[in-house]
């Protein structure tokens, strides 16, 4: 396609100049100024109007910045709810209650009270049951520590999981 620029138009004046060469073919101004296609030898029809641009492309949920949740969270759970639940009440698992988790929310809360029962265990005046409490409390701490870390890592995921099964129960799972 050739420039159509300033130049284009003594350029399609040569065009149609006998006295010399004829210009390829291609896009050029007419003498009239008008875009036409130019097929070596005759000028055709003018050239279509131009195409409107395309629509912008809308912005969705998941690409409107930060603070907002992915378009793919969309459904009746949120991560910003599962994150405040996940920091405020992190003892009872809370998030995963909130998630429709109850089997991990229920393994989560009983290793709570497992570990609340080795700590009150370091009041009973036994050395051998203070070592065993201490022996036992520190790792699962670590555990329950590191799960939740996790937790809150992988919470977009954990509420996509969830807002998936609410979808396929059509509706029938809805937070509280």
């Amino acid at each position: 396609m050739h420039s159509m620029g300033r130049d284009s138009l003594s350029y399609a004046a040569s065009v149609t100049d006998d006295s010399g060469p004829k210009a390829p073919a291609g896009w050029y101004h007419d003498p009239a100024g008008t875009l036409r296609w130019w097929d070596g030898q005759t000028w055709g029809v003018a050239a279509p109007p131009p195409t409107p641009p395309l629509a912008p492309k809308q912005v969705g949920i998941d690409q409107a910045g930060p603070g907002t949740e992915p378009a793919s969270t969309a459904g009746p759970y949120s991560v910003s709810v599962a994150r405040q639940k996940a920091w405020l009440f992190f003892l009872f698992g809370a998030h995963n209650w909130y998630l429709n988790r109850q089997p991990v929310a229920g393994i989560w809360l009983a290793l709570w009270v497992v570990l609340v029962v080795l700590i009150l265990t370091l009041f009973i005046p036994s050395a051998a049951l203070q070592v065993l409490a201490i022996v036992a409390a520190a790792p699962l701490f670590i555990a329950l520590l590191v799960w939740w870390i996790v937790d809150l890592a992988i919470m977009d995921t954990l509420v996509n999981d969830a807002n998936g099964r609410a979808r396929s129960n059509r509706g029938l799972s809805t937070p509280r």
